[in-house]
């Protein structure tokens, strides 16, 4: 479960789901909204979307981690 991985990464370095989407609306997510990265990092919605964004988000967290 990608998304489950991505939220314990974020509480390690201390970062906030808020973090990520403004990091993700600078990276061309700019419709997506607090609710809909909820259900995507708790894998409720699926789709072509969610992986664009969980790939995005597993970039991010890279170059935030030590």
């Amino acid at each position: 479960m990608e998304g489950l991985n991505i939220q314990i990464r974020l509480k390690k370095i201390h970062l906030t789901q808020r973090w990520l989407l403004q990091q993700l609306h600078e990276r061309g997510f700019g419709s997506l909204y607090e609710p809909l990265l909820s259900s995507i990092l708790k894998g409720i919605y699926t789709g072509p979307l969610a992986d664009s964004v969980i790939s995005a988000s597993e970039d991010i967290l890279k170059e935030q981690e030590p």
